[in-house]
């Protein structure tokens, strides 16, 4: 089920980020604005002795950084299996009653909150491709109230496709729903991305003014569905480099994803492959779980 086309997020959320960091290659080009120091990677390096203590013993970590990483392993995928696998007939339904909810296309309601959809419905623009990009979508949440939140440039941006009205930003209830003209309003938050109303008819109406306002000064060009950005299955291409260096966190990871799957590690440790440069490996999913041993 996780070798399909459909389904490369366990290879791109999970393994793709840890053999990344172990051959040095940087999330985003330029400066980052802050640190990310609590990834696996960070936290299974922390498991290493620190330089100036007595017993440099790297064993007793070394066990801890397997049930570490074999537990959050199983967990992803997990939540691959029971959650987002079946989150996307939910989306793929919403995405063609589109038009049933408002005329332009542009706007999706999802019958559950909660559903990983971010993902799902970039896959679907391109899939069915459809016309006009979606901009906004439209959830219940766990306390009965309805959001209208902004579809993301991308899976994983913060910059919205098309964020709500600059001027609502930021206020909440009655200040809210008189600047609006909308009844029910509860709050927008500060950045445009999420709002939220008291029912469904009035977070629809708050889509459909954003529509009609055309968000404000942010950034709101929607890219084409052909042109969304998509990660493809193969992940990048990776240089020639020995992961075997004195503490390697690779190795560490990697065989802890193999006990938990409970193959055993050979003699002396494992030792991730060094793909030679400009080698991509055709299933990249495939490779690494069966590189892995699960």
């Amino acid at each position: 089920m996780f070798l399909s086309p459909r389904c490369p997020q366990l290879y791109e959320n999970f393994v793709e980020e840890i053999d990344a960091m172990d051959n040095g290659i940087a999330p985003a080009a330029g400066e980052p604005r802050y640190a990310l120091s609590t990834t696996l990677s960070a936290r299974v390096g922390h498991l290493n002795p620190r330089w100036n203590d007595p017993d440099q013993d790297t064993e007793a970590g070394f066990r801890r950084a397997m049930e570490l990483v074999g537990t959050e392993f199983l967990q992803r995928l997990d939540f691959y299996h029971q959650a987002w696998l079946p989150a996307r007939a939910l989306v793929e339904e919403a995405v063609r009653r589109r038009l049933e909810v408002d005329s332009s296309g542009q706007v999706l309601e999802l019958s559950q909150g909660g559903c990983p959809w971010k993902e799902h419905l970039f896959q679907l623009e391109q899939e069915l491709a459809l016309p006009r990009p979606l901009l906004l979508v439209l959830f219940p949440d766990r306390g009965g109230q309805w959001r209208v939140q902004s579809v993301p440039t991308a899976p994983h941006s913060f910059q919205s496709r098309l964020p709500l009205p600059e001027a609502w930003r930021g206020l909440r209830d009655e200040a809210l729903s008189e600047l609006a003209g909308i009844p029910g309003c509860v709050f927008v938050h500060a950045s445009g991305f999420i709002g939220g109303n008291r029912t469904r008819e009035g977070a629809l109406e708050m889509a459909r003014r954003a529509l009609e306002l055309g968000g404000g000064t942010e950034s709101t060009g929607a890219p084409s569905p052909a042109g969304s950005p998509q990660k493809g299955p193969s992940g990048p291409v990776w240089g020639p480099r020995d992961v075997q260096a004195p503490f390697p966190l690779g190795p560490w990871i990697l065989r802890g994803i193999c006990c938990a799957g409970g193959a055993a590690a050979p003699p002396g440790g494992l030792r991730a492959p060094t793909p030679r440069a400009g080698w991509v490996p055709a299933q990249p999913e495939a490779f690494w779980l069966r590189f892995l041993g699960v």
